[in-house]
């Protein structure tokens, strides 16, 4: 009897195990954004994905996928995320007034860099996109 309740249990603690690996390994921060040719445009387009909001723009040929989050807010915290200002086009932060070119070039304001940009690459000829991939805007001097 006790021979059977161990071998229950450990099949139980088996299983749990196996269902937490399986669930680690399926979870991914990877998502697919859509096909190439229709996210090129003039202007930034606006994505959320797991509470992440970013833009797709573009530096030359080549996409970038731009945080909202304004690199200056971990000094001085801002209440409202950057946004494309079609007036300027440019970016603007409501906050401290930071302004960056579509692609998340710093043009002025108080910003100490270009704007963050998330994880962004093209595969089967979809732009695929991390959004736990943070990549940190260049210092300008």
């Amino acid at each position: 009897m006790l021979a059977l309740g161990l071998a229950i249990a450990l099949a139980s603690a088996f299983a749990s195990a196996a269902a937490i690996v399986v669930g680690m390994l399926s979870w991914s921060t990877t998502r697919t954004l859509g096909p190439v040719g229709e996210l090129r445009r003039a202007t930034p387009q606006l994505f959320v994905i797991d509470d992440h909001e970013f833009y797709v723009g573009w530096n030359a040929s080549t996409p970038v996928a731009l945080s909202t989050i304004d690199p200056h807010s971990h000094i001085r915290p801002c209440a409202g995320p950057i946004r494309f200002d079609q007036r300027f086009q440019s970016f603007v932060d409501p906050c401290g007034g930071s302004m960056y070119q579509p692609d998340g070039t710093y043009i002025r304001g108080p910003s100490p860099r270009d704007m963050d940009r998330f994880a962004l690459w093209t595969e089967n000829d979809n732009f695929k996109v991390d959004v736990n991939r943070v990549i940190a805007g260049q210092p300008h001097p």
